[in-house]
C-alpha cells in the first residue's frame, strides 16, 4: 500500500491512534525504547502524514533539541572526557540523546496530527468517549503548532532585519517570547470565537468523526507495537 493510499484510507480515529501510540511509546520506557519510539514516529510520518516533516524545518525544533542535548552532554557527570576546554560526559550524552529522541518523536506525531485532523473532528472523537470539551481543547492545542512555527519564523526574521540582536540580546529574546505567547493566545481566541459563532457545543449530538476503512486494524497493530516496545 502506498503512502497516498494509506492517507486516503485513514480516518480521524486512525490518526488519533497514531498520535497516541507514539506518545505512549515515548513516555513508557527508557534507554533504547526512546529510539524505538522515534523509529515508530518516523515510520508513521512516512506512511500516513509526511507533512509532519515540515516541523523539522522550524528553528524552534532544533533549539528545543539543543537545549535537551547540550546541557546533559556538558553536565551529565562522570565518566567525562576532555574536548578542548570542555569536558564531555558520556552518560550525559546518552541521557540527552534519549530525551531528544522522545521529544522529536512526539513533535513529529503532533505535527502530523495537527496537519491532517481539524479541531472539530478531535472534539467529536473525544465527545464520544464521554469527554465533552476536552477534545476541543486538545484540538486547539495541537493545531497551534503550525501557528507557533509560522509566528516564530516571522518574528525571528523581523527582529534580525531590524537589528534586534545587535544590542541587549536578552531583552530581544524576551520580546520574542512575549510576541509568540500573544500571537498564539490571539489565534486561540479567534478559534474559540469562531466555534461559538457556529454554535459549537449547542447541538445535542457531537460533531461527525470521519472514519477510515483500516482505522481499527491500524489501532490494533499499533497497540501491539507499543506493548512490544515496552517489553523490550
Amino acid at each position: 500500500m502506498t503512502a497516498s493510499g494509506a492517507h486516503a484510507l485513514l480516518g480521524v480515529p486512525g490518526r488519533f491512534a497514531c498520535l497516541a501510540a507514539v506518545v505512549l511509546a515515548a513516555v513508557g520506557g527508557q534507554g533504547l525504547r526512546a529510539g524505538w519510539a522515534l523509529g515508530l514516529a518516523l515510520a508513521l510520518a512516512l506512511a500516513c502524514h509526511r507533512s509532519a516533516f515540515r516541523a523539522l524545518r522550524a528553528a524552534y525544533a532544533w533549539i528545543m533539541l539543543a537545549l535537551l542535548l547540550v546541557p546533559a552532554l556538558l553536565f551529565g557527570g562522570d565518566p567525562a572526557y576532555g574536548l578542548g576546554p570542555l569536558r564531555v560526559s558520556l552518560p550525559g550524552l546518552a541521557l540527552g540523546a534519549e530525551m531528544s529522541a522522545r521529544a522529536l518523536a512526539i513533535l513529529l506525531a503532533a505535527a502530523g496530527f495537527a496537519a491532517t485532523v481539524p479541531v472539530v473532528a478531535v472534539a467529536g472523537l473525544l465527545d464520544r468517549f464521554g469527554l465533552p470539551g476536552l477534545g476541543f481543547a486538545l484540538g486547539i492545542a495541537v493545531n497551534m503548532l503550525p501557528v507557533v512555527q509560522e509566528t516564530t519564523a516571522t518574528t525571528w526574521q523581523a527582529f534580525r532585519q531590524r537589528g534586534g540582536f545587535r544590542r541587549r540580546r536578552l531583552r530581544s529574546v524576551r520580546l520574542i517570547l512575549v510576541t509568540l505567547v500573544a500571537e498564539v493566545l490571539r489565534k486561540a481566541e479567534d478559534v474559540v470565537a469562531a466555534a461559538h459563532a457556529r454554535g459549537f457545543g449547542a447541538a445535542e449530538h457531537p460533531p461527525a468523526v470521519p472514519a477510515g476503512k483500516y482505522d481499527a486494524i491500524l489501532a490494533a497493530i499499533l497497540a501491539g507495537v507499543v506493548i512490544a516496545i515496552w517489553a523490550v
